[in-house]
């Protein structure tokens, strides 16, 4: 179970109507989408011959993701569509950017950031984000550099007021390091910090067309059960580095499926963390 500091934060959610049009849309029964579906199967398994799975996806136009809608981060941020939205926000590890955008209606800039070269190229295709840069770990020095050459105000000229981790954090090779570049460009003051994270957590990396464990280590794929795993990352990673827990919450995290079966999916641990005030 949720520890006692942590289970008065835990918020409530259900899949709701977005959730909803997703899984039809992987169930759909149309003979175009499953014909599609079967012939990107078989030129992703091609191409992966040749590159990883996530660069193979970009290039056939899958990895569709859902992790949650608009009104589940509004609600997570305390925040409404309609309201005055907050200035940029950072995308770490964008994906194909169907989960970033749901950011659009209470972010003025949306900055994304992602390894994979087809990827970054289905990115620059949409018109959800003020840049989009191709990034295999976090550069603060370009982040910063980017945004000022495209006008994007960070705070004091340094920093996101919102920064987005989802689902990368089990999928990098130093997690621990990623999130202490991640704390260097967030607000100090009033900056969120959203993480999405499959529990139990169950790293591995991408490497080439191989994969392995990442190079950073922690203790935390020891620990069983969605609940404990929570607790256990707060502990190692989240409250060392000086983050406080605002919300939790406990999503699906489905993934456009193949041949074989219409989706996939996750349980995902959903945060939202600030800086610990200097004086706490």
């Amino acid at each position: 179970m949720l520890s006692q500091e942590l289970a008065p934060l835990f918020q409530p959610l259900r899949p709701d109507n977005e959730t909803t049009a997703f899984l039809q849309m992987c169930q759909s029964q149309a003979w175009t989408y499953r014909a599609k579906r079967y012939l990107r199967n078989a030129l992703k398994r091609f191409l992966m011959k040749f590159m990883t799975q996530t660069d193979a996806l970009g290039y056939i136009g899958g990895g569709k993701m859902h992790v949650f809608s608009e009104q589940q981060i509004g609600d997570l941020l305390g925040m409404a569509p309609g309201e005055p939205k907050r200035k940029t926000l950072l995308d770490v590890g964008a994906g194909e950017g169907g989960v970033t955008s749901k950011f659009a209606p209470y972010f003025e800039h949306i900055v994304a950031t992602e390894h994979s070269t087809s990827m970054v190229k289905r990115l620059e295709r949409k018109n959800s984000f003020a840049r989009v840069l191709q990034m295999s770990h976090i550069d603060v020095g370009v982040l910063r550099e980017e945004a000022e050459s495209s006008n994007i105000p960070l705070k004091d000229g340094k920093y996101f007021e919102a920064i987005a981790v989802l689902n990368v954090l089990d999928r990098c090779d130093a997690p621990l390091s990623l999130m202490k570049q991640v704390k260097e460009m967030l607000d100090p003051t009033n900056g969120r910090l959203i993480v999405a994270v499959v529990l139990p957590f169950r790293p591995v990396v991408q490497d080439g067309r191989k994969k392995r464990s990442p190079k950073e280590k922690t203790n935390l794929r020891k620990v069983k059960g969605w609940e404990n795993s929570v607790n256990a990352i707060y502990d190692e990673l989240f409250q060392p580095l000086g983050f406080v827990v605002e919300r939790i919450a406990k999503l699906p995290y489905l993934s456009e499926g193949n041949s074989r079966k219409s989706y996939y999916v996750l349980d995902d641990a959903i945060f939202v963390l600030r800086p610990r005030a200097v004086n706490s």
